[in-house]
């Protein structure tokens, strides 16, 4: 079955997680260290884990303002697609809203106690996982939505 990556870029580094096969939920993988803003260390960071992985759809975190605009950080997202679909044509890449993610992350790891160091090393991971979470759980939605729609065409036809 196949995995979907998600991704928190940020300005020195890139948060990565994976879903499991039967896309149910999302698991932390590893932070990247890339150079700052800097598209092609981004790209060399991520483009062999596509591989490895064999992946065939990417989200990635939409960071946008409190106002729902683009920020200077989700300018830096979109020009990291456009070059990852020059090298990478076939990718389904999917934006998700990341706004209150690493707030989120922050207070699940205080939740288990890790300490602040530790927190540093793993927070941008963790904040992925959650964007990850998000997207699965849209598809859970859309699918018990077509579930239904289509139980409800089969209940009308046979009346």
């Amino acid at each position: 079955m196949k995995k979907i990556m998600g991704l928190d870029l940020g300005k020195k580094r890139i948060g990565v997680a994976f879903s499991d096969a039967l896309l149910i939920s999302a698991h932390p993988y590893k932070t990247c260290t890339i150079k700052y803003r800097n598209i092609p260390s981004a790209l060399n960071e991520i483009i062999p884990l596509i591989d490895e992985f064999n992946i065939d759809d990417l989200v990635i975190g939409n960071p946008l303002h409190l106002s729902g605009e683009a920020s200077d950080m989700s300018n830096f997202v979109h020009e990291f697609i456009v070059e990852l679909k020059k090298i990478r044509t076939e990718i389904n890449i999917h934006l998700i809203d990341e706004r209150f993610t690493s707030i989120t992350a922050n207070q699940a790891l205080r939740e288990f106690n890790i300490g602040h160091a530790r927190q540093k090393e793993i927070i941008d991971s963790m904040s992925a996982s959650i964007i990850l979470d998000q997207y699965l759980n849209q598809l859970r939605i859309a699918k018990e939505r077509e579930e239904k729609e289509d139980e409800q065409e089969r209940n009308n036809d046979g009346k």
